[in-house]
């Protein structure tokens, strides 16, 4: 499984690129918006986050959005290294998903993505 993140190439209303996630299973491939966006200036292609000090359009700190790339990324890595079979739907919700704390920490605990993982394992 590869997850990749990039931005866009069509700009928001205010001039902000949504930040979009790839993902590659079983031969198919998923893209999926992350829930925010931020100018080309501040993103770095190659290491696939926002730089450091940056912000989008609506004030949204770098640390902000790049804690929500770290979580998908340890989602899909915690699923990878349990040999997860998901679906597309199933991808779907890993990525849209949001615990109850995700507004004040964005970070998915531990217990969550077990949790989660159980609840999606394909037979």
């Amino acid at each position: 499984m590869a997850v990749t993140f990039y931005l866009f190439t069509r700009p928001d209303k205010k001039g902000d690129h949504p930040i979009y996630t790839s993902i590659y299973l079983n031969g198919s491939r998923f893209c999926s918006s992350i829930g925010y966006s931020i100018s080309p200036e501040k993103w770095d292609d190659e290491k696939m986050k926002v730089k450091h000090g940056a912000s989008n359009a609506r004030k949204v700190p770098f640390n902000t959005i790049n804690s929500r790339i770290a979580a998908i990324s340890s989602r899909f890595d915690t699923l990878e290294a349990n040999n997860a079979k998901l679906s597309k739907e199933q991808i779907k919700t890993v990525v849209q998903q949001k615990s109850r704390t995700h507004q004040r920490s964005m970070a998915l605990s531990i217990s969550s993505t077990i949790s989660m993982l159980s609840s999606l394992m394909v037979s």
